[in-house]
């Protein structure tokens, strides 16, 4: 539906021939797919994470790291289409585990997401650590007005054009693809922390 709609834009909007259209329309789903094709023997499958009260022991494809909770500088835990998990150490080094949900099921690492936060949380209380927990994008400060400007802006856009051409804009459907996914992010945020 999308596709179509982007061929009409292109050729009625823009006036483009409908052969440059259909290229241009073809290699944007022809790049991506490519690129994620190309890719995909990169993507790591599977590994494992275990706790404990003092560390967080990882088995993943280069082996098995332990990472001690004292050692933990910053961490960040995004759960957006998926776990997104950032563990920042002392010795500069960077830990990620995610689990998209487009790719898998991501209901264990989400799990293990929070017990993970409550592990080192329960950590920080007993021992003082310093591990700070950083603010996802959904939790910064930032994310409410930009969601609301961008919603009165598409808004706005839509009413005028339908009010100058009694239509609906096809255009406009990539700005309503996007900012709803970002307001339902936001939102399950914001539940999440209550």
């Amino acid at each position: 539906m999308f596709g179509m709609a982007m061929f009409v834009v292109l050729v009625l909007e823009f006036k483009i021939p409908k052969i440059a259209a259909f290229s241009i329309l073809a290699l944007s789903f022809i790049i991506p797919i490519a690129i994620f094709l190309l890719k995909k023997g990169s993507i790591k499958k599977k590994g494992t994470a275990v706790l404990d009260e003092n560390a967080i022991v990882l088995n993943l494809h280069s082996g098995e790291q332990t990472i001690k909770f004292e050692k933990i500088e910053s961490y960040k835990i995004l759960r957006y289409q998926g776990v997104f998990i950032t563990l920042r150490v002392t010795d500069g080094s960077v830990f990620k585990l995610d689990a998209n949900e487009n790719f898998c099921n991501s209901a264990l690492c989400n799990e293990f997401s929070y017990d993970l936060e409550r592990a080192i949380e329960v950590f920080r209380k007993h021992h003082g650590s310093k591990a700070v927990r950083k603010k996802t994008t959904f939790e910064q400060w930032w994310m409410l007005p930009f969601l609301i400007v961008g919603t009165v802006v598409v808004a706005g856009i839509i009413c005028l054009s339908l009010l100058m051409r009694k239509n609906f804009p096809v255009y406009m459907i990539a700005p309503l693809v996007t900012i709803i996914p970002l307001w339902r992010g936001y939102l399950r945020t914001k539940r999440r922390q209550e």
